[in-house]
């Protein structure tokens, strides 16, 4: 008989020993890897989604103010301070709102803005319900506008009636004139004579607005969601939750926002964000803190000890000197409002 070459049982044992090892080595390899990717990939999704979010906001802060401007005790209207409401009947604190969340009970402020960004012209003529404008308007019917008088002292918001072509009663405009009726509209005032004030050869601004940003629980109470909410009369919001704008951003722990005025004797920045209103024609600069928040823990990361924010009086996560391993990404921003203080001519 012929002999036949094979594996005995001890190098077959041997074998499958070194292979379970190899296969253990390349699984752990597998796995730790993808853990890494994971964590790479959720840290970057909070820095690109933290980046846009505060670019969002500091567009918008840098417009406030336009076409509204100020009141006539000299108060800077453009930033709504202390707690405010909103059309609709929506409160809101422009600082330290509690909102509860898995992590804790957290601080965050709520930024509201007013705006009006439209078409812009000049008020030909005008009486309580109607006016005139120059011709080329852009405006719909039922628009909330602002009507502001030609020294810039009175503001009002109203609701537009439908624009139709009209012969100039009051002086002329280079391609005619527009007539428009309007209703009374609350959502913004300057002062009480606004109501009666005469707005020939003021302005009218189309597209007023409420701009809210603000942290709201996500449905299932793990992380908070950041809010943008553009609010009028026509557009209302009748609570700070997620029924209220669109959500910009999950994984939201906090927002956080300082104002400050420039105070041009001492040539430097005053902190002014506790003031229930910004009351001289002063600069004004906000900044912003905004806290990411991942959804699960970051088991290659390590205990991470609560961060101090730079522009509240308490950690992330809350309390102080509480850890975790869950990952965060804090970004910082500083935005000076161009519509804010006075033209100076030298």
């Amino acid at each position: 008989m012929r002999s036949r070459a094979g594996f005995t049982l001890i190098e077959m044992i041997v074998s499958m020993a070194v292979g379970v090892i190899v296969l253990t080595a390349a699984v752990t390899l597998v796995t730790d890897h993808s853990r890494i990717l994971g964590r790479t990939s959720t840290r970057l999704e909070m820095h690109q989604s933290a980046r846009l979010v505060v670019d969002m906001l500091a567009q918008d802060l840098r417009h406030a103010g336009v076409g509204v401007g100020y009141t006539p005790d000299g108060q800077f209207a453009g930033l709504m301070r202390g707690n405010f409401t909103v059309s609709g009947g929506a409160g809101f604190q422009a600082n330290d709102r509690q909102v509860s969340l898995q992590s804790g009970a957290m601080l965050t402020d709520d930024v509201g803005i007013r705006v009006a960004l439209g078409d812009m012209r000049t008020i030909a003529a005008y009486s309580g319900s109607r006016a005139e404008i120059c011709a080329g308007a852009n405006y719909d019917a039922g628009e909330i506008v602002m009507l502001t008088t030609r020294e810039g002292m009175h503001a009002r918001t109203v609701r537009l009636g439908g624009l139709t072509g009209s012969a100039c009663s009051r002086g002329s405009c280079v391609g005619g004139c527009e007539a428009f009726s309007f209703v009374a509209d609350s959502s913004y005032v300057s002062d009480p004579g606004a109501l009666n004030a005469d707005f020939i050869e003021g302005e009218v601004v189309g597209e007023y607005q409420q701009l809210v940003w603000f942290v709201t629980p996500a449905a299932d109470g793990v992380l908070g969601q950041l809010q943008r909410a553009e609010i009028s009369s026509a557009s209302p919001c009748s609570a700070a939750d997620s029924s209220c704008g669109g959500t910009v951003a999950d994984g939201v722990e906090s927002l956080q926002v300082a104002v400050h005025q420039y105070d041009e004797a001492a040539n430097a920045w005053v902190d002014r964000t506790l003031l229930a209103a910004i009351d001289s024609r002063e600069r004004v600069r906000v900044d912003i803190e905004l806290v990411m928040r991942g959804r699960r823990q970051d088991d290659l990361g390590g205990v991470k000890p609560a961060q101090a924010m730079e522009l509240a009086n308490q950690c992330a996560p809350a309390p102080c000197g509480t850890q975790d391993r869950v990952p965060r990404w804090v970004t910082r921003s500083s935005v000076e409002i161009r519509n804010s203080g006075r033209m100076r001519i030298r």
